[in-house]
């Protein structure tokens, strides 16, 4: 799975070459991800532009014109690619296929299918189950030894299940958390 380092590239990626991008057509092939593909949604797309490209936890989260926000996890298998030449066309694993304003079209991609595609609203957004329970940025200013302390105190599994647990930090996967243990 990708982990948080490898999802903040993704994003930074996404936001040199996404933003100000507006989608000019759209196509699904509606499997089943994490959770169902709306075949609605994705045609939604067309004409929104994109506005900023963030990062929370392991979520890309896509700001649209409308108001509205794409919300992308990529799951264990998933990215998220610009797609030229002939390898246009979709291809078997690739779930949806967004057509661009300018430059080749944007693809997302997941054989095991555990990623998440999904169009929100401003309310649906702040009460997204995926989001709304998430623990602080392992990057952030706050997260520091006085955190952890704290996180800690009261409880007693082990460190790493600790931060592996996504409803205290978030973004941490088990390569982060044994490399940071063993430093």
């Amino acid at each position: 799975m990708p982990e948080l380092p490898e999802v903040e590239t993704v994003c930074r990626a996404m936001a040199s070459h996404l933003v100000g991008r507006r989608v000019t057509d759209a196509w699904t092939d509606g499997l089943r991800l994490r959770e169902v593909l709306s075949r609605a949604a994705v045609h939604s797309l067309v004409g929104e532009r994109f506005e900023d490209a963030r990062r929370r936890a392991k979520f890309l989260l896509f700001p649209l014109s409308s108001g509205r926000t794409l919300l992308v996890h990529l799951g264990m298998t998933g990215n998220l690619v610009f797609r030229t030449g002939a390898n246009a066309e979709p291809s078997a694993h690739d779930h949806v296929l967004l057509s661009l304003d300018e430059g080749p079209p944007l693809v997302y991609a997941d054989p095991r299918r555990f990623g998440l595609f999904q169009v929100l609203t401003a309310t649906q957004l702040t009460r997204s189950k995926w989001l709304k329970s998430l623990g602080i940025e392992p990057l952030s200013i706050a997260f520091d030894a006085d955190f952890l302390l704290t996180a800690c105190q009261g409880r007693s599994r082990p460190i790493k299940n600790l931060l592996l647990d996504g409803h205290i930090v978030v973004g941490i996967g088990n390569i982060y958390a044994s490399e940071s243990l063993f430093a």
